[in-house]
């Protein structure tokens, strides 16, 4: 299992510990103009968002989490042209508290993830999650040691897919990144005057 203490056992290369204290962490607005509005009225991102999907809400239920307001790592999800999104600055995850894991946690409770829970020794999909989950305090180190062991350089998160297989499966350009993308979930509001978060609109 690709978990942080199993991954933490060997050192990770400079340049993905580099790259991870470096990524900034991307939280996309659902319903438009009129949620992004409330955000700014505000002046945080609030775990009970009216965009919040019911999934979501069942995940957290499943995980027995608080409620989150949910980042990628380096990337957008849904990443359509013109959506509005958060951009939390490198550093700025310091102060907040949450969980982080190397995959869509939703993905893996709901069932359309390819990561082999049940292969696993787990339990339950929830058990998977956990298992893969840690404080946002060691979240850029397990980071750094997931793009180590999976990929052989920075730009293969973004632009391809993991060189090696995960959990023995093994992903190509057209799998879901959520698979292997690290999702942060930050349990309480993040405010936006407090920290270092910028909307931008994606490129069209």
């Amino acid at each position: 299992m690709h978990t942080y203490a199993n991954l933490c056992e060997a050192a990770a290369d400079t340049w993905a510990q580099e790259c991870a204290n470096r990524t900034a962490l991307l939280h996309v607005v659902r319903n438009g103009p009129r949620a992004l509005l409330g955000i700014l009225r505000n002046g945080s991102l609030s775990p009970d968002s009216p965009g919040k999907m019911e999934a979501t809400k069942r995940s957290e239920a499943e995980l027995d989490e608080p409620r989150a307001v949910y980042f990628y790592a380096g990337r957008a999800y849904p990443n359509s042209a013109g959506e509005a999104t958060f951009w939390l600055s490198p550093g700025d995850d310091a102060s907040l508290n949450g969980k982080a894991s190397p995959f869509d946690s939703g993905g893996v409770i709901h069932g359309w993830s390819k990561l082999p829970w049940a292969g696993m020794g787990a339990a339950s999909p929830a058990e998977y999650v956990e298992t893969h989950s840690v404080d946002l305090s060691f979240f850029h180190e397990y980071f750094g040691h997931h793009l180590t062991a999976f990929f052989g350089s920075p730009p293969q998160y973004w632009d391809d897919a993991p060189a090696k297989p995960i959990d023995g499966i093994s992903f190509g350009p057209t799998s879901d990144f959520r698979d292997w993308t690290f999702e942060v979930r930050v349990h309480g509001e993040v405010s936006i005057r407090e920290h270092e978060v910028v909307p931008y609109e994606q490129p069209q």
